[in-house]
């Protein structure tokens, strides 16, 4: 028997899920990448709408550092601030509904100007971190999920609320 139908014949019975439709050799707990996109609402005095981007390694199925990019009022006129922020986010373990929760702490902002001459970008350092803190809950539907957050940023005084779709990419 040659080297490679050998190593195919072990891979196959070291792994009894294998007759399984659509199991794979891999531990609930792998590491999995998320990436996630949220729409959503902001309010300290106005209602203000806020989009955000996430990209996140999910650790023991239930921990997942992640980079945010997130803006409030994303579409006011040719200026738009944009902040991005490490994110530490925790959800249980549920296989259709998940509870989850995040707090995230950024201490830049991109600011992009534009205009007939083109693109001016500049990154400045915060006046004051950009902490937030949310709760919410997901469901998973396969690969993807659905969800919902409520949160907030207490040093900017704002309330958060988004809607979340999400995709477990590689993993789960």
């Amino acid at each position: 028997m040659s080297g490679l139908r050998l190593a195919i014949v072990a891979a196959v019975l070291s792994c009894p899920a294998f007759a399984e439709e659509e199991a794979v050799c891999r531990s609930p707990d792998d590491p999995k990448l998320e990436l996630e996109v949220a729409g959503g609402a902001s309010a300290q005095n106005d209602l203000t709408p806020t989009v955000s981007g996430r990209i996140g390694v999910d650790l023991w199925n239930w921990l997942t550092p992640s980079v945010r990019v997130l803006s409030i009022a994303p579409w006011a006129g040719p200026s738009s601030a944009w902040a991005i922020q490490g994110e530490l986010r925790a959800h249980t373990k549920g296989t259709l509904l998940q509870l989850t929760g995040g707090v995230g702490l950024g201490l830049a902002t991109a600011s992009v100007d534009r205009s007939a001459s083109g693109i001016d970008a500049t990154v400045a350092r915060a006046a004051q971190p950009w902490l937030t803190g949310d709760l919410g809950a997901r469901v998973l539907l396969g690969p993807f999920f659905v969800g919902a957050s409520i949160g907030g940023a207490p040093l900017q005084r704002q309330w958060l609320g988004s809607l979340n779709l999400g995709v477990i990419a590689f993993g789960g």
